[in-house]
């Protein structure tokens, strides 16, 4: 548990308060949802990316991430040995995604990634369960309608609202966590 208390010490402000209580329950076999906002220079554009991958110790890919990419945001954890569910959840990402990089990465707007942000994996269950599927919008420009069904089916399934992120981020950047 040593390694849990030094992550969440030194990491603390990127991981969701949902991945921190399942964390201390000290999971192995599993799947982890992580985000990141990237930052072009050049542009000025931000880009939202979230990753589902699948792990038989968390530890070891907590680490590798830590090692490789600070800027990863540690959403959500569902503690499962069956090796099947990964799959399940790409191809949700690949319905609401902008475009993906290597099938691992996939891009989505500012709206959905922090519904995804306080919400986790309901959020990619509530549209996985919709009926009829609804189509990735296909583009790097904020779909303004996309985000309304994403909205309306996420309102649906019971799911916080994205004014919840909002004031997160707000609260954030009061506390000197976020650029201001």
């Amino acid at each position: 548990m040593l390694w849990i208390e030094n992550f969440m010490r030194e990491c603390g402000n990127c991981i969701t308060d949902n991945f921190k209580t399942k964390l201390l329950k000290n999971p192995c076999h599993g799947l982890y949802l992580v985000g990141q906002a990237l930052f072009n220079p050049f542009t000025r554009e931000v880009s939202y990316w979230v990753k589902v991958g699948q792990t038989t110790k968390l530890q070891n890919r907590i680490s590798s991430y830590r090692t490789n990419n600070s800027a990863i945001y540690y959403i959500d954890w569902i503690e499962t040995e069956q090796t099947d569910h990964e799959g399940y959840y790409h191809k949700t990402l690949a319905k609401i995604s902008i475009k993906k990089h290597r099938k691992e990465w996939f891009q989505i707007t500012e709206n959905l990634f922090f519904k995804i942000y306080n919400n986790g994996f309901l959020v990619l269950d509530a549209i996985s369960d919709y009926d009829p599927p609804i189509p990735a919008p296909y583009s790097t420009e904020r779909n303004e309608s996309y985000d309304e069904v994403v909205t309306e089916i996420i309102k649906e399934k019971g799911v916080v609202p994205y004014s919840i992120a909002m004031k997160r981020i707000a609260k954030m950047k009061k506390e000197g966590r976020l650029p201001r």
